[in-house]
Parts: C-alpha cells; sequence; structure tokens
C-alpha cells in the first residue's frame, strides 16, 4: 500500500540512513519543504499548508522529527503483535499564534486501527512550544513491514497456483504438507489415527498458509541475539468451547522466543477465523 503523494507532490522525503540524526539538506530547500533524513519501515514526507512560511515550517518539521521514535515504536509494537499489519496516513497538523495545536488525520482504506490510534496519539501529545507559530503542515506516513509483505505477494502468487493434497502416510493417517517459497517454514498437518474425513486436515493447512508471514516472522525471532532459527515444534490440536488446546509434543529449536510467538499465532487462528473440526497434529519446521 503506497500513497502516490508520496511520489508526486514535491515533499520532505525521509530517507533510510544507519541510526541517522535529523540531517539538513546541503543544497538549498525549496520553498515549502523540510529535509529530515531517518531509517525505519515507516516513511515519513512534510509539506506546507495554509501558506506556511519557510521557517515556521521548518521548525515544525524538526518538532515532528523528534516524535520520529515514538511512531517507530508504534509500528514496531504493533507488528510483535501482527506482522502484517501496515498503514498510510495523511495527518494534516495546525499550530496556531495562540491556543492548542489541533491534528486531522485520514487513514488509507485497510490501514491497522491500533497502529492509527497510536500514531494518533504521539503527534496529538507531542510538545510544539518551539514551533514559530503560525505554523501548519501536512504529514505523510507510510508504515509497512516491507520483508513480511514481499513475502506475502510471493505467497499469495504460489498459493493461487498450487493445489493442496491429503494423502495417506505409512501409519494409515491423512496428511498434508506445504513448505514456503523460500524454504524457511514448512507445515505438515496429520489428522487423528481413523479418521477419514480430510476438512481438518484442510482447514488448518490453508489457515497456516493463509497467515505464512506471521510464522515467517517467528522464525526471524528465534535467530536473533547469534541463536539459529533451525528446528522443529511439534502439536497437537484440539478443539475446544472457546478456542483451541495446545499440547507441546517437541521443541527442538534453542531460541526460546519460538514456542510462544507460535503458540500466539495459533491462537489467533484457529478459534478466531475458523473452527477446527477434530483433534489434528502439526509439526512446523525452520530452516536456514
Amino acid at each position: 500500500m503506497r500513497l502516490q503523494a508520496l511520489c508526486c507532490l514535491g515533499m520532505l522525503a525521509l530517507a533510510s540512513t544507519a541510526h541517522a540524526q535529523a540531517a539538513p539538506s546541503p543544497e538549498r530547500m525549496a520553498q515549502g519543504e523540510a529535509a529530515i533524513s531517518v531509517r525505519s519501515d515507516m516513511q515519513m514526507a512534510i509539506r506546507g499548508s495554509g501558506g506556511t512560511p519557510q521557517a515556521h515550517l521548518e521548525s515544525l518539521a524538526v518538532a515532528v522529527r523528534e516524535r520520529f521514535r515514538a511512531l517507530k515504536t508504534c509500528y514496531r509494537d504493533r507488528v510483535h503483535d501482527e506482522p502484517s499489519a501496515e498503514g498510510a496516513f495523511r495527518i494534516t497538523l495546525r499550530v496556531p499564534t495562540e491556543g492548542q495545536t489541533s491534528l486531522q488525520m485520514r487513514a488509507q482504506p485497510g490501514s491497522d486501527a491500533k497502529l492509527q490510534d497510536c500514531v494518533e496519539g504521539v503527534l496529538r501529545d507531542a510538545p510544539y512550544t518551539a514551533v514559530i507559530r503560525p505554523a501548519e503542515a501536512i504529514v505523510i506516513l507510510q508504515a509497512e513491514n516491507s520483508r513480511t509483505a514481499g513475502q506475502l505477494r510471493l505467497e499469495g502468487a504460489v498459493r493461487r497456483n498450487a493445489g493442496m493434497d491429503v494423502a495417506v502416510d505409512e501409519e494409515g493417517r491423512l496428511y498434508a504438507d506445504w513448505e514456503g517459497a523460500e524454504g524457511q517454514v514448512r507445515f505438515k498437518v496429520r489428522a487423528a489415527p481413523g479418521v477419514e474425513d480430510p476438512s481438518a486436515v484442510r482447514q488448518l493447512l490453508n489457515g497456516l498458509r493463509s497467515h505464512y508471514a506471521t510464522f515467517l516472522d517467528c522464525r526471524r525471532r528465534a535467530g536473533v541475539r547469534g541463536m539459529s532459527p533451525v528446528g522443529q515444534l511439534d502439536f497437537q490440536l484440539a478443539p475446544k468451547p472457546r478456542g483451541v488446546r495446545t499440547e507441546v509434543l517437541e521443541n527442538t529449536i534453542e531460541s526460546r522466543r519460538a514456542e510462544p510467538c507460535v503458540r500466539r499465532a495459533l491462537g489467533r487462528l484457529v478459534g478466531r477465523e475458523f473452527d477446527l473440526p477434530g483433534p489434528v497434529w502439526l509439526s512446523i519446521h525452520f530452516f536456514k
């Protein structure tokens, strides 16, 4: 999801530099623009509005930049709970000659509501005491987990073109498996012994595939701080009145982050998006 305004309004682009601080452009800035450089999956652009003089606009841009760390925290925390979360927002900030700063926020359809609430709170509560008044600016904010977004597009193409066959294993149990295109995460779902209806296997595997990016993020978390994400998690899943009962049968992954991350993902998927018709066995493999 991209706002076209980022490409055509001639605004301030907050580009990526490693651990960069606010940095003025070496060239003379055009009227109605202000320059700041930051690094994030969140991009921001600012342009003057309401005839705001250049010096006033630059002081307001600096005030917004000082809240950019908090804005990035909004997105980082949200992605922790929902890796596919994204948002695109257009915010009008008005700092009058006297009185309180006002904020009007418009979100592009599909933007994450919790992210929007956090962003609005950060900008609404920001101190604008150093801003040269009056000042008015339009802030364009784009938040996207680029790794997850790319993976979702790739896996979407794979899902549209790939069938899912339910087979019978050496123990006579129905099963189906699927591996992501990058070869980093693999799912295998097995039915209970004696079950002839493949619906539970199909439903769970389809759900896992549709939320592949979430499990890809769990693998990423398992590999932080020099740990290897490689390993396997085996679960037995059984339906209960509210949600699903999840029992860990085996965990060979070094990091302690993997299991709770996968548990949370399964809890959001089973019992909320669909009801599991019967018990199933699930193996999740993380590869290099």
